[in-house]
């Protein structure tokens, strides 16, 4: 078992070695315990999260439920409770991990809570980049322009289709036309030294 003081301490601890479960207080110094969650979200889909507090309140339940806490506990919580909490934690946490076996999905797959779905959103928008596929006048045998395609590096939203999804369930489609417009501008610009991305038809979504 390993101990951090704040939530920026638990994930250095979480870089270096493998966790079964993390208990986390919602009030933590520094860094919340929602924020820490999607934190967590951003490299461990699976891993269990239980959230702490020992001041309740609805909202509070409500945004650990839709962040993909695996339980809500309120303190002050017996020792045979919380332990309880614990085995069951690890025992998702195996179920899981074995789940993604059998199945042979990859580790960035299958994004349910918000929290996870955030945090590999704003990965892909880091890794977002522009294909550009040829318009072709085949008669003619010439390019008349060109088609944007909207691409990530991002392997759980690699598909065009499940980028776009998750734009739409966080509200963030916005956000993600802006940025396509921007990247597009930047590419274009670039395109007169020869460094158009292109695509064939066979690699479209």
């Amino acid at each position: 078992m390993q101990t951090a003081t704040s939530g920026a301490e638990g994930l250095e601890q979480l870089s270096k070695q493998p966790f079964d479960v993390i208990l986390s207080d919602i009030s933590m110094p520094g860094m919340g315990g929602l924020a820490f969650l999607k934190a967590v979200r951003a490299v461990h889909l699976d891993l269990p999260v239980v959230l702490m507090t020992g001041s309740p309140s609805l909202d509070s339940a409500i945004q650990a439920v839709e962040y993909g806490a695996t339980q809500y506990v309120l303190k002050p919580v017996t020792a045979k409770a919380l332990a309880e909490v614990v085995w069951r934690g690890v025992q998702l946490h195996r179920f899981a991990s074995l789940r993604r076996q059998v199945e042979g999905e990859m580790p960035g797959t299958q994004l349910g809570d918000r929290a996870s779905i955030e945090a590999r959103f704003d990965l892909a928008l880091q890794g977002i980049w522009i294909a550009f596929q040829p318009i072709v006048a085949w008669s003619e045998k010439s390019v008349l322009g060109y088609e944007a395609l909207v691409r990530t590096s991002e392997a759980s939203l690699v598909r065009p289709p499940d980028f776009f999804d998750a734009a739409e369930r966080l509200n963030r489609v916005h956000d993600l036309g802006r940025l396509v417009r921007r990247q597009i501008a930047l590419e274009v610009q670039a395109a007169q030294a020869g460094h158009f991305r292109q695509c064939s038809p066979s690699g479209l979504e």
